[in-house]
């Protein structure tokens, strides 16, 4: 039983972790394509 929770927890960190990466990526892409006006307020609001 203590193993499959290992499991659960392993899963959920490596779904996280796989989740922040594409969404840097997404980020990293929309930021070039958008102008450096709209980049600035954006980085203002996060």
């Amino acid at each position: 039983m203590k193993r499959c929770k290992d499991v659960t927890i392993y899963a959920k960190i490596a779904l996280e972790i796989v989740l922040e990466t594409v969404l840097e990526i997404v980020l990293e892409t929309v930021r070039r394509k958008e102008s450096p006006e709209t980049a600035n307020m954006r980085g203002l609001t996060h």
